[in-house]
């Protein structure tokens, strides 16, 4: 079933609760969808083996998606919880099972009636419940009534409680009863501290280029203001909010908001939901979220507290896994959560925007030294021809658009060249500008451009749309005519990277590529590559990292990246201080399962996991590649010779060898001090 007849088939159900990206249906095995529908649901039942227990239908109507819910007490409670929750993406096969037991907080439905069929013997009882509940105000505001939590807060505060399907005045006692019940008395203040360096997501926005010194950021639950004092004192306007150390500051719109570190130090599950929405709501253009990941912190004698766990000095942290953090975003603001780090996400109000992001994130970096360094000995080769005193006379007007044309691989759109209004008056047609370029430095840079750039859309397109399928309507203006030179057509570009991400969840297609690639260092398991080398692995690796990163964030907060050629993982290792130490520390080791889309982080900090021969993962030109290769020669005399980067032995092994043998420790990149 194509894309189009899926819709078409969901628009024609009788009934079902119709939101603007998706219809909701109760569902039953004996349903009747119509039979294009029962035979596609039936398929995918048998095909993925999905058990019993879900009764309701997602239909997503902006991509090709249904998702199996399971409220069991969908009949029988005015508001049923969601228990689990399996979505299979119908382009790619892959599947999401959410488990939502024993989450305090989780979603639940309302207005029940609009699930099930005109006929259904319950429908005017639940039609008369949600008749009820409009008429007592609580659907005013639907924001965060979605959740259990949320949704006893309002009936609490409206003065009303739910019994059966009927909605009644609630007794004085019965409320701060409740009430009284989910008081927990931590102290949130204590979680703010004093930093001298700027936090992960500010860094992230600043590595970016994202912040702009024209416009505010804000900081939204800002603490003790280190961030906004770290930025301010770079030139950028910020402001900020908190409850404690900043309540009298007003929460004013700004194009983008910091929502960092906030999540995780609030106890209340209905608070934490209030407040990431309330931080959605300032934010024009883009939302940063941070919170803790599981595994970066060892927790495991902590006391229980919720859902999350009490420190020794009284506060509350919850721990996300990377997988659930991002669900959680999406569930709540109902907006796609990009993953650009561990436990960072950013939340795009403008599909436009989003797509921009996403695609710089697949485009190469131009080495312009070496394109400055060409036009530099092209113009001392040049004699005073007529040609070259024309070139003088216009020599601005000229590199500015030769540069802007190889950066683009394409001939610039007039939008993207500042310099076009003057060239045109100076020269003439775009044509005529291209011909004397072309005649001046050759062709052969600017091939080489258009296929890179062309290699490139390849990559974004597939990871952009490996989700979803992105409207050609949200790309900028500037995507748009990449697909129209590179790809004719939007429906082509779409098959390409369809393609590539298919060739990229082969296991032959992928351990060939490996085996061809002359870069990094590799075994019969997996490649290994610094991130450095990433640019210019072919695309079918670029599309399998790129996949990796949809689920962790961006391959450039990592130092090696090891591609899995068999399992569909891909995992990124941090050390601390790649380059400026000699045998680098493991810090932290990020494992991506492509084929579960499940991501576990391991904390390896204080246990002494060296990184031996490093010169194996970096480029043969590298300047610093023969000081590691004399260090590399005494570790292979010594007799550590590795079949894996993680088999050398640990930290305090070495010390040891390197003291019997009266061997100084500082020769290694190692003090006295090191145990």
């Amino acid at each position: 079933m194509k894309v189009r007849e899926f819709i078409r088939r969901v628009d024609e159900i009788g009934y079902g609760k119709r939101l603007p990206k998706a219809v909701y249906v109760y569902w039953e095995p004996e349903s009747n969808l119509g039979l294009e529908l029962n035979d596609l649901i039936s398929g995918l039942i048998k095909r993925f083996e999905i058990g019993g227990g879900y009764n309701v239908l997602k239909f997503r109507t902006d991509e090709f998606k249904i998702s199996f819910l399971a409220y069991p007490k969908f009949m029988t409670e005015a508001h049923p919880a969601l228990r689990e929750s399996l979505t299979v993406d119908l382009v790619s096969g892959k599947q999401r099972h959410i488990k939502y037991t024993g989450n305090p907080n989780p979603p639940i439905l309302h207005r029940k009636e609009l699930f099930i069929p005109s006929e259904h013997e319950k429908r005017e009882l639940f039609a008369r419940l949600s008749r009820e509940e409009e008429e007592a105000g609580l659907y005013e505001e639907t924001r965060t009534i979605g959740f259990r939590l949320n949704w006893q807060q309002l009936l609490d505060r409206k003065g009303f409680q739910i019994s059966g399907h009927r909605l009644k005045k609630a007794s004085a006692d019965s409320v701060s009863a409740e009430k009284s019940d989910r008081v927990v008395p931590v102290e949130r203040h204590k979680t703010a501290i004093s930093r001298g360096d700027l936090s992960k997501p500010i860094k992230t926005l600043l590595e970016y280029g994202l912040l702009s010194k024209s416009e505010t950021i804000f900081d939204y639950g800002c603490g003790l203001g280190s961030d906004i004092a770290g930025l301010r004192s770079l030139g950028y306007t910020a402001n900020g909010w908190d409850p404690v150390y900043q309540p009298e500051s007003p929460c004013t719109q700004s194009p983008i908001v910091n929502f960092g570190f906030v999540l995780n130090v609030i106890e209340d599950p209905a608070e934490r939901i209030e407040a990431l929405t309330k931080a959605f709501e300032i934010a024009g253009k883009l939302l940063v979220v941070a919170g803790l990941v599981k595994h970066t912190v060892d927790v495991s004698s902590a006391e229980r507290l919720q859902d999350g766990v009490r420190t020794k000095i009284n506060t509350f942290q919850k721990f996300f896994e990377q997988g659930e953090l991002q669900q959680y975003i999406e569930d709540v603001l109902g907006y796609t959560a990009i993953p650009v780090a561990v436990g960072v996400f950013y939340v795009f109000r403008d599909q436009v925007a989003q797509q921009d992001f996403l695609q710089s994130r697949a485009r190469r970096t131009i080495d312009w030294t070496a394109v400055n360094a060409r036009l530099a000995s092209v113009t001392r080769a040049s004699m005073k021809t007529k040609q070259e005193l024309f070139y003088q006379e216009h020599q601005r007007l000229l590199d500015a658009y030769w540069k802007k044309l190889i950066e683009c691989g394409r001939r610039p759109l007039s939008t993207e060249l500042g310099e076009w209004p003057a060239l045109r008056h100076a020269i003439g047609t775009a044509g005529q500008v291209e011909r004397f370029l072309f005649q001046r430095y050759g062709n052969s840079e600017y091939e080489d451009a258009r296929r890179t750039r062309k290699e490139d859309l390849l990559v974004y397109v597939a990871k952009a749309n490996l989700k979803k399928k992105v409207p050609f309507s949200h790309l900028s203006i500037s995507i748009r005519e990449d697909v129209k030179v590179f790809f004719g057509k939007y429906s082509i570009a779409l098959e390409a990277g369809l393609e590539l991400l298919y060739a990229a969840g082969d296991v032959d297609e992928l351990q060939l590529a490996c085996e061809e690639v002359d870069l990094g260092w590799q075994d019969e398991q997996a490649l290994y590559v610094h991130r450095d080398l990433l640019d210019q692995l072919p695309p079918i690796l670029r599309a399998y990292v790129g996949c990796a990163e949809v689920l962790f964030g961006d391959s450039s907060q990592a130092d090696l990246i090891k591609l899995h050629k068999a399992s569909g993982k891909v995992t990124f290792m941090v050390y601390n201080d790649f380059f400026g130490r000699p045998l680098p520390e493991l810090e932290v080791r990020i494992k991506v399962n492509l084929r579960t889309g499940w991501t576990q982080v391991f904390d390896h900090r204080g246990q002494g996991q060296l990184l031996y021969y490093k010169e194996r993962f970096i480029s043969e030109q590298h300047p610093g590649r023969k000081k590691m290769e004399r260090l590399s020669r005494r570790i292979f005399d010594f007799g550590i010779r590795l079949e894996a980067p993680s088999d050398g032995p640990g930290k305090r092994i070495l010390l040891n060898f390197l003291d019997k043998r009266s061997i100084p420790r500082r020769s290694f990149g190692f003090s006295r001090l090191d145990e």
